[in-house]
């Protein structure tokens, strides 16, 4: 996957004309070197719209925290600290978040890759470029019967 700071470079040309003979008396060109925009979280407003019928609005924001913390990958490390660090910002026991990560899982929101290792469903989330977004989404299905989304690649937990 390319780097989401990659340089990039703009020629800026400055030339000075002698407006009387048309003369060129000189040529200036800098080179102006920045970085691109950082592939930030991409939070999508139906997915929001189907998590706000699926989970409680808390399990919402500790989806919003673990985006935080989501690689270029979609993957999202929750280990021990972490899970405590986060709970502390919602105001609340460690317990109650391990309890609102596993709803969010539980709906498909969160797919269980490992211990502590999720994979945040790209229908709801995503980070980098668009078209790695919909790479990423060909991966996911959607089973009615249960009404919880799946990773085909990874054995359901439940």
């Amino acid at each position: 996957m390319p780097s989401p700071h990659k340089q990039r470079k703009v020629v800026k040309n400055t030339r000075t004309v002698d407006k009387t003979t048309g003369e060129v008396l000189a040529d200036d060109f800098t080179s102006v070197g920045y970085n691109a925009e950082v592939n930030y979280v991409k939070v999508y407003a139906e997915g929001m719209e189907k998590m706000v019928t699926m989970v409680s609005p808390h399990c919402i924001t500790a989806f919003n925290l673990t985006c935080v913390k989501m690689t270029y990958d979609g993957d999202v490390l929750l280990p021990a600290q972490i899970r405590r660090e986060m709970a502390i910002k919602m105001r609340i026991k460690t317990a109650t978040f391990s309890g609102y990560i596993d709803q969010l899982s539980y709906a498909g929101i969160l797919i269980k890759r490992g211990v502590n290792c999720y994979i945040v469903n790209p229908f709801f989330a995503g980070k980098g470029a668009w078209a790695d977004i919909l790479r990423k989404r060909e991966y996911i299905t959607y089973d009615a019967a249960k009404g919880r989304y799946f990773h085909k690649e990874i054995m359901d937990f439940y």
